[in-house]
């Protein structure tokens, strides 16, 4: 890679950033003020009614009534842009309501989604047979996240650095100085999990 290429590296790389940041709402990709946990709302739902809050994690099920959709959501961790983390660490459930009407072939169960809105009350439902109190969110904006799995890294020769600018040892010599690691191919899940009704 020579130098202009790695100038025109350095300077698109935050424009395509920005740009897909752009897609994201900014009460998605940023948490309010004052950025209240799910544990912490659980302590006193009733008395947290109105706040605002930014919640996100992974689809567990869907309910339409009439007129509002109810959708079961498994909390997770939210990265800087607001999107759920893939960490096996929840904070617990909470119910995110819809005006409308939710197609569950698009909201499906194992889905990730990010919601901002504010705390509506609590329902008292069961995981199991264990009784569990729900926090109600009534969602004013919402981001869907699709599903990529980072697989198709291509394997490293013998002497490759990687993301290191400078000589690698290939078994003929040394190759000249550049960026010897190609980012990994972020490619659509084929398998997402859905409800057994879509099967």
């Amino acid at each position: 890679m020579n130098a202009l290429s790695k100038t025109l590296f350095i300077i698109t790389l935050p424009l395509l950033a920005a740009a897909c940041a752009s897609n994201v709402a900014r009460d998605i990709a940023s948490a309010p003020a004052h950025d209240l946990s799910i544990a912490e709302a659980r302590t006193d739902i009733i008395g947290h009614v109105g706040a605002s809050v930014r919640w996100g994690g992974t689809i567990i099920s869907i309910e339409n009534d009439d007129d509002l959709a109810r959708v079961e959501i498994l909390s997770r961790p939210l990265n800087r842009g607001g999107r759920p983390s893939e960490e096996d660490r929840s904070f617990g459930r909470f119910i995110a309501t819809f005006d409308g009407f939710l197609d569950p072939a698009i909201y499906f169960e194992g889905r990730d989604i990010t919601v901002f809105g504010t705390i509506d009350g609590q329902i008292d439902g069961q995981i199991g047979k264990r009784p569990y109190i729900y926090p109600v969110v009534h969602v004013s904006q919402h981001q869907l996240w699709r599903n990529f799995s980072n697989t198709n890294v291509p394997p490293a020769m013998p002497g490759y650095r990687h993301n290191f600018y400078g000589p690698a040892y290939y078994p003929w010599g040394y190759y000249p100085w550049g960026w010897y690691q190609r980012p990994p191919m972020m490619r659509p899940d084929p398998t997402p999990r859905r409800p057994s009704a879509l099967r």
